[in-house]
């Protein structure tokens, strides 16, 4: 099957792959772990190569992303769109899902990441929440695109704002499900401290930003962070849990540039270092010196991630996303994370 893949990539076929999907529903009944991954338009080529060449196939394929343009609608820009395309004439229709992200795109140029005035504008009133519903199923069904994910981050402790989005993404729910189009939310890894996830939609909580560029060196996650994380949504069966690859390289504690798996392997290699694996979060992890500076890079590989799903596995999570492909090493993931989909079963088996 992989072969096929590869081959319809390389022509960049015209028709979509029609091939069967399997629902996050369906693989929990199964009893097998299921598997998601997010393909950027920044770096699409890798991404696509990267998810043909994953085997087996993991159950979603999300594209990244629709954005806000000045006016405040959504629009999917030309590079995402360009990359939108190809996901699409590359991979079954009902595995592909469309994020769709608050950041807004400035008049004067730039963008205004993970805008929360943005959202009170769009959310604040049943009427705006009913013009902003309308946008996104016409979105939808111009792309054919059989799933929606709403990636609406930066509420944080705004309950007010927390009940308006709540409202919307009940609202939403149920525009989409009357028309066949799936709905999943991603949320940040507290969220749920904030509200009440309403029940219908399928739920990627973010597991990952520990160390970053808020703060000094360390991994994207360790056990005790996954475990704080689990005991907050342990239960809930419509909730996945969501990863991060690569990682960063920090100058002394300021962290300069994430780095991919495979960027980092090559920072060590040119210049003779072997990095080794730090036991709490069994990320990797290797000092550098750059112009007489030290360098300090954690980033994770297939075992990080594989060692994380099985932390949150203990606590009954099966569900998994993975941010991002570009840069990993996927004849690891095939051995180490994708061949958990298809031989282990839920925590409790």
């Amino acid at each position: 099957m992989r072969t096929t893949w590869k081959r319809i990539l390389s022509g960049l076929a015209a028709l979509a792959v029609v091939a069967p999907g399997f629902a996050l529903a369906e693989a929990a009944r199964e009893g097998r772990v299921s598997c998601g991954v997010w393909i950027v338009y920044w770096d699409a080529e890798a991404g696509i190569e990267e998810a043909a060449a994953l085997d087996p196939m993991p159950d979603r394929l999300i594209a990244f992303e629709a954005l806000f343009d000045p006016e405040e609608y959504v629009v999917i820009e030309q590079e995402a769109q360009e990359m939108l395309q190809k996901i699409q004439a590359a991979f079954p229709a009902e595995r592909i899902w469309l994020s769709v992200v608050n950041d807004l795109a400035k008049k004067e140029g730039g963008y205004s990441n993970k805008d929360r005035q943005l959202l009170w504008d769009l959310l604040a009133t049943p009427e705006s929440r009913g013009s902003h519903i309308r946008e996104l199923v016409s979105l939808a069904e111009e792309w054919q695109i059989k799933g929606i994910e709403i990636d609406y981050e930066n509420i944080h402790g705004d309950y007010e704002l927390w009940q308006k989005f709540t409202a919307f993404i009940q609202e939403l729910y149920s525009a989409l499900e009357a028309r066949g189009i799936a709905l999943r939310v991603c949320l940040e890894w507290d969220s749920i401290l904030y509200t009440e996830l309403p029940v219908g939609p399928e739920y990627s909580i973010m597991c990952y930003s520990l160390y970053g560029y808020h703060s000094g060196p360390g991994p994207k996650a360790d056990r005790g962070f996954l475990e704080k994380v689990a005991k907050l949504y342990q239960g809930r069966k419509d909730c996945g849990m969501a990863l991060a690859t690569g990682g960063y390289d920090w100058k002394g504690n300021r962290a300069e540039r994430e780095v991919s798996e495979k960027e980092a392997e090559e920072i060590f290699r040119s210049r003779n270092i072997r990095p080794g694996r730090d036991l709490e979060s069994g990320a990797m992890r290797g000092t550098y010196l750059q112009d007489g500076e030290e360098h300090t890079v954690w980033y994770a590989d297939a075992e990080t991630l594989r060692g994380w799903m099985k932390i949150l596995q203990e606590y009954g999570f099966e569900k998994f996303d993975f941010f991002r492909l570009g840069g990993n090493r996927t004849e690891e993931w095939n051995q180490q994370i994708l061949d958990m989909q298809k031989t282990e079963g839920g925590a409790g088996e």
